[in-house]
Protein backbone atom coordinates (compact mmCIF):
# COMPACT_ATOMS: atom_id res chain seq x y z
CA UNK A 1 0.00 0.00 0.00
CA UNK A 2 1.26 3.42 -0.89
CA UNK A 3 2.42 5.86 2.14
CA UNK A 4 1.39 9.39 2.43
CA UNK A 5 3.48 9.96 5.32
CA UNK A 6 7.02 11.05 5.60
CA UNK A 7 9.81 8.39 6.73
CA UNK A 8 12.03 9.65 9.24
CA UNK A 9 15.52 8.95 9.24
CA UNK A 10 16.64 6.94 12.05
CA UNK A 11 18.98 10.00 13.26
CA UNK A 12 16.57 13.06 13.01
CA UNK A 13 14.44 11.39 15.89
CA UNK A 14 11.42 13.03 14.20
CA UNK A 15 8.17 11.04 13.53
CA UNK A 16 5.77 12.53 10.90
CA UNK A 17 2.05 12.63 10.66
CA UNK A 18 0.70 12.91 7.01
CA UNK A 19 4.10 14.83 6.50
CA UNK A 20 3.69 17.30 9.17
CA UNK A 21 7.24 17.02 11.21
CA UNK A 22 6.77 16.27 14.91
CA UNK A 23 9.68 16.09 17.38
CA UNK A 24 10.15 13.12 19.96
CA UNK A 25 12.71 14.94 22.10
CA UNK A 26 10.48 15.60 24.81
CA UNK A 27 9.25 12.09 24.88
CA UNK A 28 12.61 10.86 24.90
CA UNK A 29 14.11 12.87 27.24
CA UNK A 30 11.44 11.84 29.63
CA UNK A 31 11.77 7.77 28.63
CA UNK A 32 15.28 8.35 29.43
CA UNK A 33 14.52 9.96 32.88
CA UNK A 34 11.87 7.21 33.57
CA UNK A 35 14.83 4.68 32.53
CA UNK A 36 17.84 6.62 34.56
CA UNK A 37 15.54 5.73 37.89
CA UNK A 38 14.71 2.55 36.68
CA UNK A 39 17.77 1.32 35.61
CA UNK A 40 19.12 0.02 38.49
CA UNK A 41 15.94 -2.49 38.80
CA UNK A 42 16.40 -3.60 35.19
CA UNK A 43 18.47 -6.91 35.98
CA UNK A 44 18.11 -10.06 34.01
CA UNK A 45 17.21 -11.92 36.36
CA UNK A 46 13.64 -12.96 35.16
CA UNK A 47 15.17 -14.04 31.44
CA UNK A 48 15.68 -17.51 30.00
CA UNK A 49 19.24 -18.16 28.23
CA UNK A 50 18.67 -16.96 24.99
CA UNK A 51 21.58 -18.28 23.76
CA UNK A 52 19.61 -22.47 24.64
CA UNK A 53 16.84 -21.31 21.96
CA UNK A 54 19.38 -21.39 19.33
CA UNK A 55 19.27 -23.93 16.27
CA UNK A 56 22.14 -26.00 14.96
CA UNK A 57 22.27 -24.03 11.60
CA UNK A 58 22.39 -20.80 14.02
CA UNK A 59 25.43 -22.12 16.62
CA UNK A 60 27.43 -23.96 13.65
CA UNK A 61 27.60 -20.76 10.83
CA UNK A 62 25.51 -17.74 11.71
CA UNK A 63 26.88 -14.92 9.54
CA UNK A 64 25.59 -11.31 10.23
CA UNK A 65 26.24 -10.14 7.03
CA UNK A 66 23.96 -12.12 5.88
CA UNK A 67 21.17 -10.04 7.47
CA UNK A 68 22.17 -6.83 5.50
CA UNK A 69 18.89 -5.41 4.11
CA UNK A 70 15.53 -5.08 3.97
CA UNK A 71 13.56 -7.21 5.94
CA UNK A 72 9.58 -7.11 6.85
CA UNK A 73 8.59 -8.51 10.23
CA UNK A 74 5.58 -10.78 9.69
CA UNK A 75 4.66 -12.08 13.52
CA UNK A 76 5.92 -10.87 16.71
CA UNK A 77 5.43 -10.71 20.34
CA UNK A 78 6.65 -7.30 21.30
CA UNK A 79 4.53 -5.40 24.33
CA UNK A 80 5.69 -2.16 22.44
CA UNK A 81 4.67 -2.82 19.67
CA UNK A 82 0.68 -3.38 20.55
CA UNK A 83 -1.40 -1.69 17.61
CA UNK A 84 1.45 -1.48 15.21
CA UNK A 85 1.44 -2.18 11.45
CA UNK A 86 3.84 -1.83 8.84
CA UNK A 87 6.95 -2.72 10.40
CA UNK A 88 10.22 -3.13 8.56
CA UNK A 89 13.81 -3.45 9.15
CA UNK A 90 16.87 -2.43 7.26
CA UNK A 91 20.15 -4.38 8.66
CA UNK A 92 23.65 -2.77 7.94
CA UNK A 93 27.00 -4.17 9.41
CA UNK A 94 29.33 -1.63 11.18
CA UNK A 95 32.48 -4.04 12.18
CA UNK A 96 31.00 -6.42 14.68
CA UNK A 97 28.07 -4.57 15.06
CA UNK A 98 24.87 -5.41 13.60
CA UNK A 99 22.54 -2.10 13.25
CA UNK A 100 18.85 -2.18 12.27
CA UNK A 101 16.49 0.63 11.18
CA UNK A 102 13.38 -0.28 13.00
CA UNK A 103 10.03 1.29 11.23
CA UNK A 104 6.99 1.36 12.50
CA UNK A 105 3.72 2.83 12.32
CA UNK A 106 1.38 3.78 15.21
CA UNK A 107 -1.84 4.79 13.53
CA UNK A 108 -1.09 7.42 11.26
CA UNK A 109 2.42 8.15 12.84
CA UNK A 110 5.55 6.08 11.32
CA UNK A 111 8.59 5.68 14.38
CA UNK A 112 11.75 5.23 13.50
CA UNK A 113 14.56 3.94 15.76
CA UNK A 114 17.97 2.58 14.91
CA UNK A 115 18.99 -0.83 17.10
CA UNK A 116 22.10 -1.79 18.18
CA UNK A 117 23.24 -5.15 18.09
CA UNK A 118 26.42 -6.08 20.28
CA UNK A 119 27.97 -9.12 20.42
CA UNK A 120 27.92 -10.72 23.59
CA UNK A 121 31.63 -10.99 25.60
CA UNK A 122 32.43 -14.35 24.83
CA UNK A 123 31.26 -14.01 21.45
CA UNK A 124 28.62 -17.02 20.67
CA UNK A 125 27.35 -16.84 17.24
CA UNK A 126 23.71 -15.29 16.74
CA UNK A 127 23.96 -13.81 20.31
CA UNK A 128 23.77 -9.54 20.91
CA UNK A 129 22.94 -7.18 23.48
CA UNK A 130 20.31 -4.96 21.94
CA UNK A 131 20.19 -1.36 22.68
CA UNK A 132 18.85 1.54 20.99
CA UNK A 133 20.60 4.58 19.60
CA UNK A 134 18.17 7.03 21.82
CA UNK A 135 18.43 9.27 24.89
CA UNK A 136 18.31 6.96 27.45
CA UNK A 137 19.37 4.07 25.46
CA UNK A 138 22.21 3.05 27.18
CA UNK A 139 19.60 1.66 29.90
CA UNK A 140 17.70 -0.43 27.23
CA UNK A 141 20.04 -3.72 27.01
CA UNK A 142 18.20 -7.33 25.76
CA UNK A 143 19.51 -10.56 25.93
CA UNK A 144 18.81 -11.30 22.55
CA UNK A 145 19.61 -14.49 19.84
CA UNK A 146 18.91 -15.29 16.26
CA UNK A 147 17.06 -18.66 17.26
CA UNK A 148 16.83 -19.92 13.01
CA UNK A 149 18.07 -18.38 9.54
CA UNK A 150 16.89 -19.20 6.29
CA UNK A 151 19.81 -18.94 3.26
CA UNK A 152 18.10 -17.60 0.13
CA UNK A 153 19.11 -18.24 -3.39
CA UNK A 154 20.88 -14.73 -3.67
CA UNK A 155 23.12 -16.41 -0.87
CA UNK A 156 21.71 -13.46 1.90
CA UNK A 157 19.36 -14.74 4.51
CA UNK A 158 15.96 -14.85 3.58
CA UNK A 159 14.23 -15.77 6.85
CA UNK A 160 14.99 -15.36 10.32
CA UNK A 161 13.65 -15.77 13.89
CA UNK A 162 14.50 -13.60 17.15
CA UNK A 163 14.14 -13.88 20.58
CA UNK A 164 14.75 -10.53 23.30
CA UNK A 165 14.41 -10.31 26.56
CA UNK A 166 15.15 -8.09 29.44
CA UNK A 167 14.32 -8.15 33.27
CA UNK A 168 12.07 -5.31 34.30
CA UNK A 169 11.45 -5.48 38.13
CA UNK A 170 12.15 -9.32 38.22
CA UNK A 171 9.48 -10.22 35.85
CA UNK A 172 10.78 -11.20 31.78
CA UNK A 173 9.67 -8.67 29.20
CA UNK A 174 10.05 -11.13 25.79
CA UNK A 175 9.94 -10.05 22.35
CA UNK A 176 10.03 -12.56 19.26
CA UNK A 177 9.99 -11.75 15.82
CA UNK A 178 9.70 -13.61 12.68
CA UNK A 179 10.91 -11.40 9.41
CA UNK A 180 11.42 -12.44 6.19
CA UNK A 181 12.59 -10.42 2.52
CA UNK A 182 8.95 -10.77 1.53
CA UNK A 183 6.11 -8.18 1.81
CA UNK A 184 3.84 -11.03 2.05
CA UNK A 185 4.88 -13.97 4.18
Amino acid sequence: PAQTSKQASPTSHRASIDGCAMTVGRLSSFLSLVLSLLGPQLVDAGCPDVASFRTEAVISSFDPALVKGLWYEHRYKDPAQALASCQTMNGTLNGNILEMDFSVRYGLIRFTIQEIYTPVDPPQPGVYSKGVNEPGGQFVKLQTAFVDVKVGADGLYEQFSMYSCISALGLPVEEVIFATRSRVP
